[in-house]
């Protein structure tokens, strides 16, 4: 574990040494979350070999909160973060792994990264402009929530629910204590900078990234349009949308060995590990 000091904030940063020290996997967490998330990817005895390496997102987990909210919780200001995280890690040779909006953090970091080799995003349905939100969403009262300063543990419970579909909680119990301990005004300023189109057009980047892309989702995925998915247009590893079986959101949490097994195999394939 390390703290990193950036632009006037504290990173909380966990950092993981694996067998083959020049391949490494950034994972990246989603709103409201921490990276406790990981925890079963962190601690996954297939992924071992590669150097793991998980954050908190300013005004998430241990990291600390904001004092230019206005700017740092949006998607410009947490991918500043990643950016820096990398660069201050000195990180070479690297595969982003985004999880719901982790991975629209990792799409729209990767024009600022020379040398990452490949981006896994799980539960993250790519946007152009404008945000078609009807497109990307299945109707939910969580999508409200998510973006809500305050909320009713009955609306956290609501949320639980349809983020997983087996073992209804992150590892360590963590969704509902990760989500009260987050700045609530991070949900409140996101909302703000997405309405004022404070976003990247991510299927044009992943068009023009000229690296492997790797989109993952749960069979019973809750939240994110799978048909939206499935007609992606961009090239994709092994051909297409990767969906995980018994699974919803969190599909990394509620299949975790089928999770890790297909990040271990696109790590495999980009490493070009026998």
């Amino acid at each position: 574990m390390n703290k990193l000091f950036i632009d006037n904030k504290e990173i909380y940063v966990i950092t993981s040494i694996g067998n083959k020290s020049n391949h490494t996997l950034i994972f990246v967490h989603g709103n409201s979350q921490s990276s406790r998330t990981w925890y079963l990817q962190l601690n996954s005895d297939l992924l071992k070999e590669f150097n793991l390496i998980a954050f908190d997102l300013p005004g998430h987990g241990e990291s600390s909160r904001s004092l230019n909210p206005l700017e740092d919780y949006t998607l410009p200001g947490y991918v500043t973060v990643l950016k820096k995280v990398i660069e201050a890690l000195s990180i070479q040779n690297f595969i982003l792994v985004g999880f719901s909006m982790g991975g629209h953090i990792a799409i729209e970091t990767l024009p600022e990264l020379k040398t990452c080799k490949g981006i896994l995003i799980l539960g993250t349905p790519p946007v152009t402009k404008p945000m078609e939100i009807d497109k990307l969403y299945i109707p939910s009262p969580t999508l409200s929530t998510a973006f809500k300063a305050d909320y009713t543990i009955e609306e956290l419970e609501v949320a639980r629910q349809t983020m997983f579909l087996k073992n209804m909680d992150f590892p360590c119990g963590s969704f509902i204590e990760d989500f009260i301990k987050t700045d609530t005004t991070a949900r409140a300023f996101m909302m703000e900078a997405i309405l004022q189109n404070k976003y990247e057009d991510e299927i044009q980047i992943l068009q023009e990234c000229n690296i492997p892309v790797a989109v993952l989702c749960g069979i019973e995925e809750k939240t994110v349009n799978i048909e939206y998915l499935r007609t992606l247009p961009f090239k994709q590893w092994r051909g297409g949308l990767q969906v995980i079986s018994d699974a919803s959101h969190a599909a990394h949490c509620d299949q975790p060995e089928e999770f890790n097994q297909l990040v271990y195999d696109f790590a495999k394939d980009i490493f070009k590990i026998s």
